[in-house]
């Protein structure tokens, strides 16, 4: 299962590499016009919007199943492994629920937006629902990280 989970979370880390890699292009495209016809390419700024919280979204489990979110560790180090297993458990138990709970929230508000037909107007119109949709995708992947270290743990090296 945890090689399952990696592989699917691997995908959405290279997703994020990848608009990380198109939001340069955008803003240095944008700079370029900018400089060279004194115009802005006027949807940059908002795709680059965009693409930072679908960044995020898609990253963001990977950190958590990979063990690269930021975790203070200085004093749990030091405690009896069979403590450190404890903790291991309570943390990864409460990060599920805070996760499928924002999860399940997210998912509400972007049903409603659907049904209500809610759209965003800025330069390019689009569905509100289709940005509020990241939102439970990239909490439901970190809430399906956190089972995982729950019942498939990595085994510890001590």
């Amino acid at each position: 299962m945890r090689r399952f989970v990696s592989l699917f979370l691997r995908i959405g880390a290279a997703i994020s590499g990848l608009i990380i890699l198109a939001i340069i292009v955008g803003v240095l495209a944008n700079v370029a016009s900018r400089l060279l016809f004194h115009r802005s390419i006027v949807w940059v700024l908002e795709f680059t919007e965009y693409g930072l919280i679908s960044m995020l979204m898609f990253g963001a489990a990977f950190a958590v199943v990979d063990k690269r979110h930021t975790v203070v560790d200085l004093i749990v180090v030091m405690l009896p492994v069979s403590l450190q297993r404890i903790l291991t458990v309570f943390c990864n138990l409460i990060g599920l629920v805070i996760t499928a709970g924002i999860t399940w929230y997210a998912l509400e508000a972007a049903i409603r937006s659907w049904r209500s037909g809610a759209m965003l107007y800025k330069f390019v119109v689009i569905p509100e629902w289709w940005l509020l949709s990241l939102l439970p995708m990239g909490f439901g992947l970190m809430a399906i990280a956190f089972l995982t270290d729950l019942v498939a743990p990595e085994p510890q090296n001590h």
